[in-house]
């Protein structure tokens, strides 16, 4: 596996992270659940935002590698 493609796998990745926190804080919003089940949905989506701002970092710095010494 080349560094690019290792690139497309962690930008692939990213988005489905942020895809399923989006659902999440969206879940998190129904009147119907407990005040405990929001949290912890609206915890779940955090943490996944986390990883997936990580996820980009490391996307962007592989996308970019060769390009740093010049």
């Amino acid at each position: 596996m080349t560094i690019a493609e290792l690139a497309v796998q962690y930008r692939e990745n990213a988005y489905s992270l942020f895809e399923r926190a989006k659902e999440l804080k969206r879940l998190a919003l129904n009147r119907g659940l407990c005040e405990t089940e929001q949290l912890r949905l609206r915890m779940r989506a955090e943490l996944l935002m986390s990883m997936y701002r990580e996820c980009s970092e490391t996307a962007h710095y592989l996308e970019n590698y060769y390009r740093r010494g010049k």
